[in-house]
């Protein structure tokens, strides 16, 4: 069964919903549910590490490769056995293969909500120009990077059930 055609403004209304749901709404409600709460401190604990971040950019290339393997599968037309195998591999790459993404979109959604509540909290303290103009930048390139993502996801998702 073939995947239907998603347009590109559902991509984006997507991401942006999906980056508030996950990154924005988690971090107003901490906001208002703890005490004590440290916004910027909370923005450090959201990196995984250049490590983690490594691993799943090499389970993205995996599924990638895994993907472009299929294709090319396909276009031999081996047996349905083979078929059968290559498919459940496809299926449990593509769900490995964008662990990235979360991460990603939870970003683009937590440094605007941060953001706002830093600026709240301490007003326009001095460099508050330089801050907001480095963050805004950082959550629109985790945003580029969830649109792309999720093109790439939807590109080399199976096809095939």
């Amino acid at each position: 069964m073939l995947k239907e055609k998603i347009s590109p403004n559902e991509i984006w209304i997507s991401e942006l919903l999906q980056s508030f749901f996950l990154g924005f709404v988690p971090v107003i409600i901490l906001e208002y549910t703890q005490t004590n709460f440290d916004v910027v401190e909370l923005l450090t604990t959201l990196n995984p590490g250049d490590n983690i971040v490594i691993y799943f950019f090499c389970l993205l290339i995996f599924q990638i490769v895994v993907w472009l393997v299929v294709v090319n599968i396909y276009q031999l037309k081996p047996n349905e056995n083979i078929l059968k195998a290559v498919n459940k591999l496809h299926n449990f790459s593509h769900k490995l293969g964008f662990a990235i993404h979360g991460i990603y979109r939870v970003l683009a959604g937590a440094i605007p909500a941060a953001l706002i509540m830093l600026l709240l909290q301490n007003g326009l303290t001095q460099g508050w120009e330089r801050i907001t103009i480095l963050s805004f930048v950082l959550a629109l390139s985790c945003f580029w990077i969830c649109l792309g993502l999720e093109k790439v996801s939807i590109h080399t998702a199976p096809k095939y059930s």
